[in-house]
């Protein structure tokens, strides 16, 4: 085993990783808090622009229906913040992710990207439930095409892709130490191996 972990124990590096795992779960944390306070905001905004983008279904939606539209939007906002904040205190999923390319999305941890999109399915059944026409260039099989993508703005002075960007730093150290570790295990059970083949 060579690199920066050549010089510690196999109990060091477990003790590192467990360090790793609580920090990854703190970050997941923050992340969750703002994704649950985002989506609200994202049911209302997706809505809203596709309700506005198309003028004869909204021009042909009364007040009544426009309201009840609001009203679920706001219901399911509030289960959602709950649900996924439960379904995003999962540890399985935040360590399931060890390196991406783009440091600033959750999509290459697909457990995470996962339990996101629960958010996108729950607003298109929504928006179906509303009648809301299918969007034209949807991919076969596809009514609306949704995607929930972690807010890039501020939420109360918290940055989300800041917090993502640290759960990739955390979580690429932790597979390395993973990996640091299974080497050295290896190593160690051969010398044992091998000292019990040399008794004899």
């Amino acid at each position: 085993m060579t690199g920066q972990f050549e010089h510690m124990s196999i109990e060091d590096l477990q003790l590192r990783e467990q360090e790793l795992e609580d920090r990854i779960m703190e970050v997941a944390v923050k992340i969750a808090e703002l994704v649950g306070r985002d989506v609200p905001r994202y049911l209302e905004r997706e809505a809203r622009r596709r309700w506005l983008g198309e003028g004869a279904f909204a021009t042909s939606m009364d007040d009544g229906r426009l309201k009840a539209l609001k009203g679920e939007l706001g219901e399911l906002g509030k289960a959602l913040n709950a649900e996924i904040r439960g379904d995003l205190a999962d540890a399985a999923l935040w360590l399931a992710g060890a390196r991406a390319e783009n440091h600033k999305s959750l999509e290459a941890n697909g457990a995470v990207w996962a339990a996101l999109q629960k958010i996108a399915c729950k607003l298109s059944g929504l928006l179906a439930r509303f009648d809301f026409p299918a969007d034209a260039e949807a991919p076969a099989g596809i009514t609306y095409d949704l995607v929930y993508k972690t807010p890039a703005y501020f939420i109360d002075r918290e940055y989300c892709p800041s917090h993502i960007e640290a759960y990739w730093r955390l979580a690429e150290e932790r597979a390395q130490i993973v990996e640091a570790r299974a080497a050295l295990e290896v190593e160690q059970s051969r010398k044992t191996l091998e000292a019990r083949w040399g008794r004899f």
